[in-house]
């Protein structure tokens, strides 16, 4: 689940490596082209795409495409919110970035399905979330009490 944005703030330099700061961050002049064609771009999550579509598998029964066709068939459901997400943007992480955040808990990671994707009321996915947050909370408070009584110490068997 995600919040959109209405506006796009991105640091932009001829050349990013000359830059007085925020060079690593930089999109280079020469690529903002592309990346405004990214962003207009509209991605939809669907069940069951079209035959003869180029959509391509995300996870049982989810299927990413770009296909006005695949949208369209989407929406001509009785229930198209039961079958079709669409989303509008792009967003992008430096080399390493993202496996940083993970590694540091900044994002709450659960199995992913079609029922949660697809999701009549997508607020009620929050408390879900919410029991990730606390078994994480839980486990980093035990691991520390745990620490606190028996430090850690590095033992060297023999062989």
């Amino acid at each position: 689940m995600a919040a959109g944005a209405d506006g796009v703030f991105m640091e932009t330099h001829a050349d990013p490596s000359i830059a007085l700061c925020d060079g690593p961050n930089m999109i280079p002049m020469a690529e903002v082209g592309a990346l405004l064609q990214r962003l207009k771009a509209i991605h939809a999550l669907v069940r069951s795409p079209g035959s003869g579509s180029r959509a391509r598998v995300v996870l049982a029964d989810v299927y990413l495409t770009t296909e006005p066709s695949d949208v369209r068939a989407a929406l001509a459901d009785p229930d198209p919110g039961g079958r079709l997400r669409v989303y509008s943007g792009y967003a992008g992480w430096a080399a390493g970035q993202l496996a940083a955040e993970v590694r540091s808990g900044v994002w709450v990671i659960d199995r992913a399905d079609a029922a949660s994707v697809f999701s009549a009321d997508p607020v009620k996915l929050w408390p879900r979330v919410h029991r990730i947050l606390n078994r994480l909370e839980a486990r980093a408070r035990s691991e520390v009490k745990l620490s606190d009584r028996w430090p850690m110490r590095k033992v060297q068997m023999e062989q």
